[in-house]
């Protein structure tokens, strides 16, 4: 094997490494970076991460446990304190399908004036708030949602990392040198920033109230889904060559994306992750048209009630 290695190096340096790599810093990497990276008025963003975990018999003593230490069933201090109570009743149906707000979850320094008596909680540092929702879809065993609200810095830490600019090195391998270009790099660093938000999200279900899908050996276990949003480009417009930004958040090829028939403007896709084996929905769609949609439908029912 030795062997076989050294021949590889010897021939290969015959090709001269520093040459190619000094065309790829001086002709390439500036083309690549500019391709690769968002206009100047574009902004990308991750507002929300929702994350999902289920409590069947065996689990449900521990949900109630933990909610009676984290105190968030004191009547004098929250609205809806019998929610636990109300879904051990809903727990005993045959069949039917309920659900109960639990609320919001702010950190315990904050002074919060919006939401009327939130739960306490202590959250990560880049999270300004979690809201739950319990759904019962099967007897006895509870799904809980838990939404996740980025502050503004972390939220557009994808963004961050789609504006760095990369350089192409070359990797020494047993057979020789591997190339690793700046589209290769951004597209890797872009994938572990989306990853870092998500498994903040996993931890903090895992430790605030775990379940079932913490009971497994990775964290990564934890469903979740995020929204992506652009401010001025909308996702699967078109088919982009390689490389380009789009590419790098897998927006790009509408053939691997669902649109909505209600909301063409919104689509989904699955964001599978190889390494980690922590698979993703991501919910994508433009600001100002997902707005406008939005603010559409609301007004038609606000018509509807009227009449």
């Amino acid at each position: 094997m030795t062997q076989i290695r050294d021949f590889f190096k010897d021939n290969s340096s015959n090709t001269n490494w520093e040459k190619d790599l000094k065309y790829h810093h001086e002709n390439r990497d500036p083309e690549e970076n500019k391709e690769t990276t968002p206009p100047e008025d574009e902004k990308v963003f991750i507002p929300t991460i929702w994350a999902m975990e289920a409590y069947p018999p065996s689990y449900f003593s521990n949900l109630e446990s933990r909610i009676h230490q984290l105190g968030w069933i004191d009547s004098d201090k929250y609205s809806n304190s019998d929610f636990l109570k109300k879904l051990s009743q809903y727990r005993l149906r045959s069949s039917g399908w309920a659900s109960v707000g639990i609320g919001y979850v702010y950190p315990h320094t904050d002074k919060n004036k919006v939401y009327p008596r939130p739960r306490k909680a202590k959250l990560p540092s880049g999270i300004d708030w979690v809201y739950l929702n319990a759904f019962q879809y099967l007897p006895s065993t509870t799904i809980i949602s838990f939404q996740f609200k980025l502050k503004d810095k972390i939220s557009s830490s994808v963004e961050e990392s789609l504006r760095k600019k990369y350089k192409t090195y070359f990797k020494e391998t047993e057979t020789g040198y591997s190339i690793h270009s700046v589209s290769n790099q951004k597209q890797k660093n872009t994938k572990l920033t989306r990853e870092y938000l998500r498994s903040i999200c996993r931890k903090w279900v895992k430790e605030t109230l775990p379940g079932y899908f913490s009971s497994k050996i990775s964290v990564n276990k934890i469903p979740t889904s995020e929204v992506l949003i652009l401010e001025k480009a909308q996702p699967f417009s078109e088919v982009k060559g390689f490389p380009s930004y789009e590419n790098i958040l897998d927006i790009n090829n509408k053939f691997w994306a669902w649109e909505s028939e209600e909301m063409p403007e919104f689509y989904m896709y699955l964001d599978a992750n190889k390494v980690s084996n922590a698979d993703c929905l991501v919910f994508t769609a433009n600001k100002t048209k997902l707005w406008m949609r939005l603010t559409f439908q609301i007004m038609v029912v606000e018509m509807k009630l009227k009449h």
